[in-house]
């Protein structure tokens, strides 16, 4: 995943503590019938290995479980509050525009 250093969060306590307050997470795996997304609430152990574990329960009847090979990577993507930055709030003006089809950098 594409991080600009100038946002980049090494810090693994910091990790966690995003994880912990913002439980509900996106799990994305590949299986037999492609890539498979869904809204799954995860804890994590710090304690279990040197990164920390995550622990989800899957529904039964979400197929997801079902094509998941234990031994391939899965991504699990956390993310915290959002909100709506208007343009004004910067000094010098927006520094990013939108126009139809692509953004541009002013």
């Amino acid at each position: 995943m594409y991080q600009p250093a100038h946002h980049r969060e090494d810090r693994l306590e910091v990790q966690h503590a995003l994880m912990r307050a913002f439980p509900l997470a996106t799990l994305v795996t590949n299986g037999v019938s492609g890539l498979i997304a869904n809204h799954v609430p995860f804890l994590i152990d710090p304690e279990r290995s040197r990164l920390g574990t995550l622990r989800a329960h899957i529904a039964r009847a979400n197929p997801q479980w079902r094509e998941f090979d234990a031994g391939a990577e899965a991504l699990v993507i956390f993310q915290g509050p959002e909100r709506y930055v208007t343009p004004s709030w910067y000094a010098s003006g927006p520094r990013w525009g939108y126009r139809p089809g692509y953004w541009v950098r002013r």
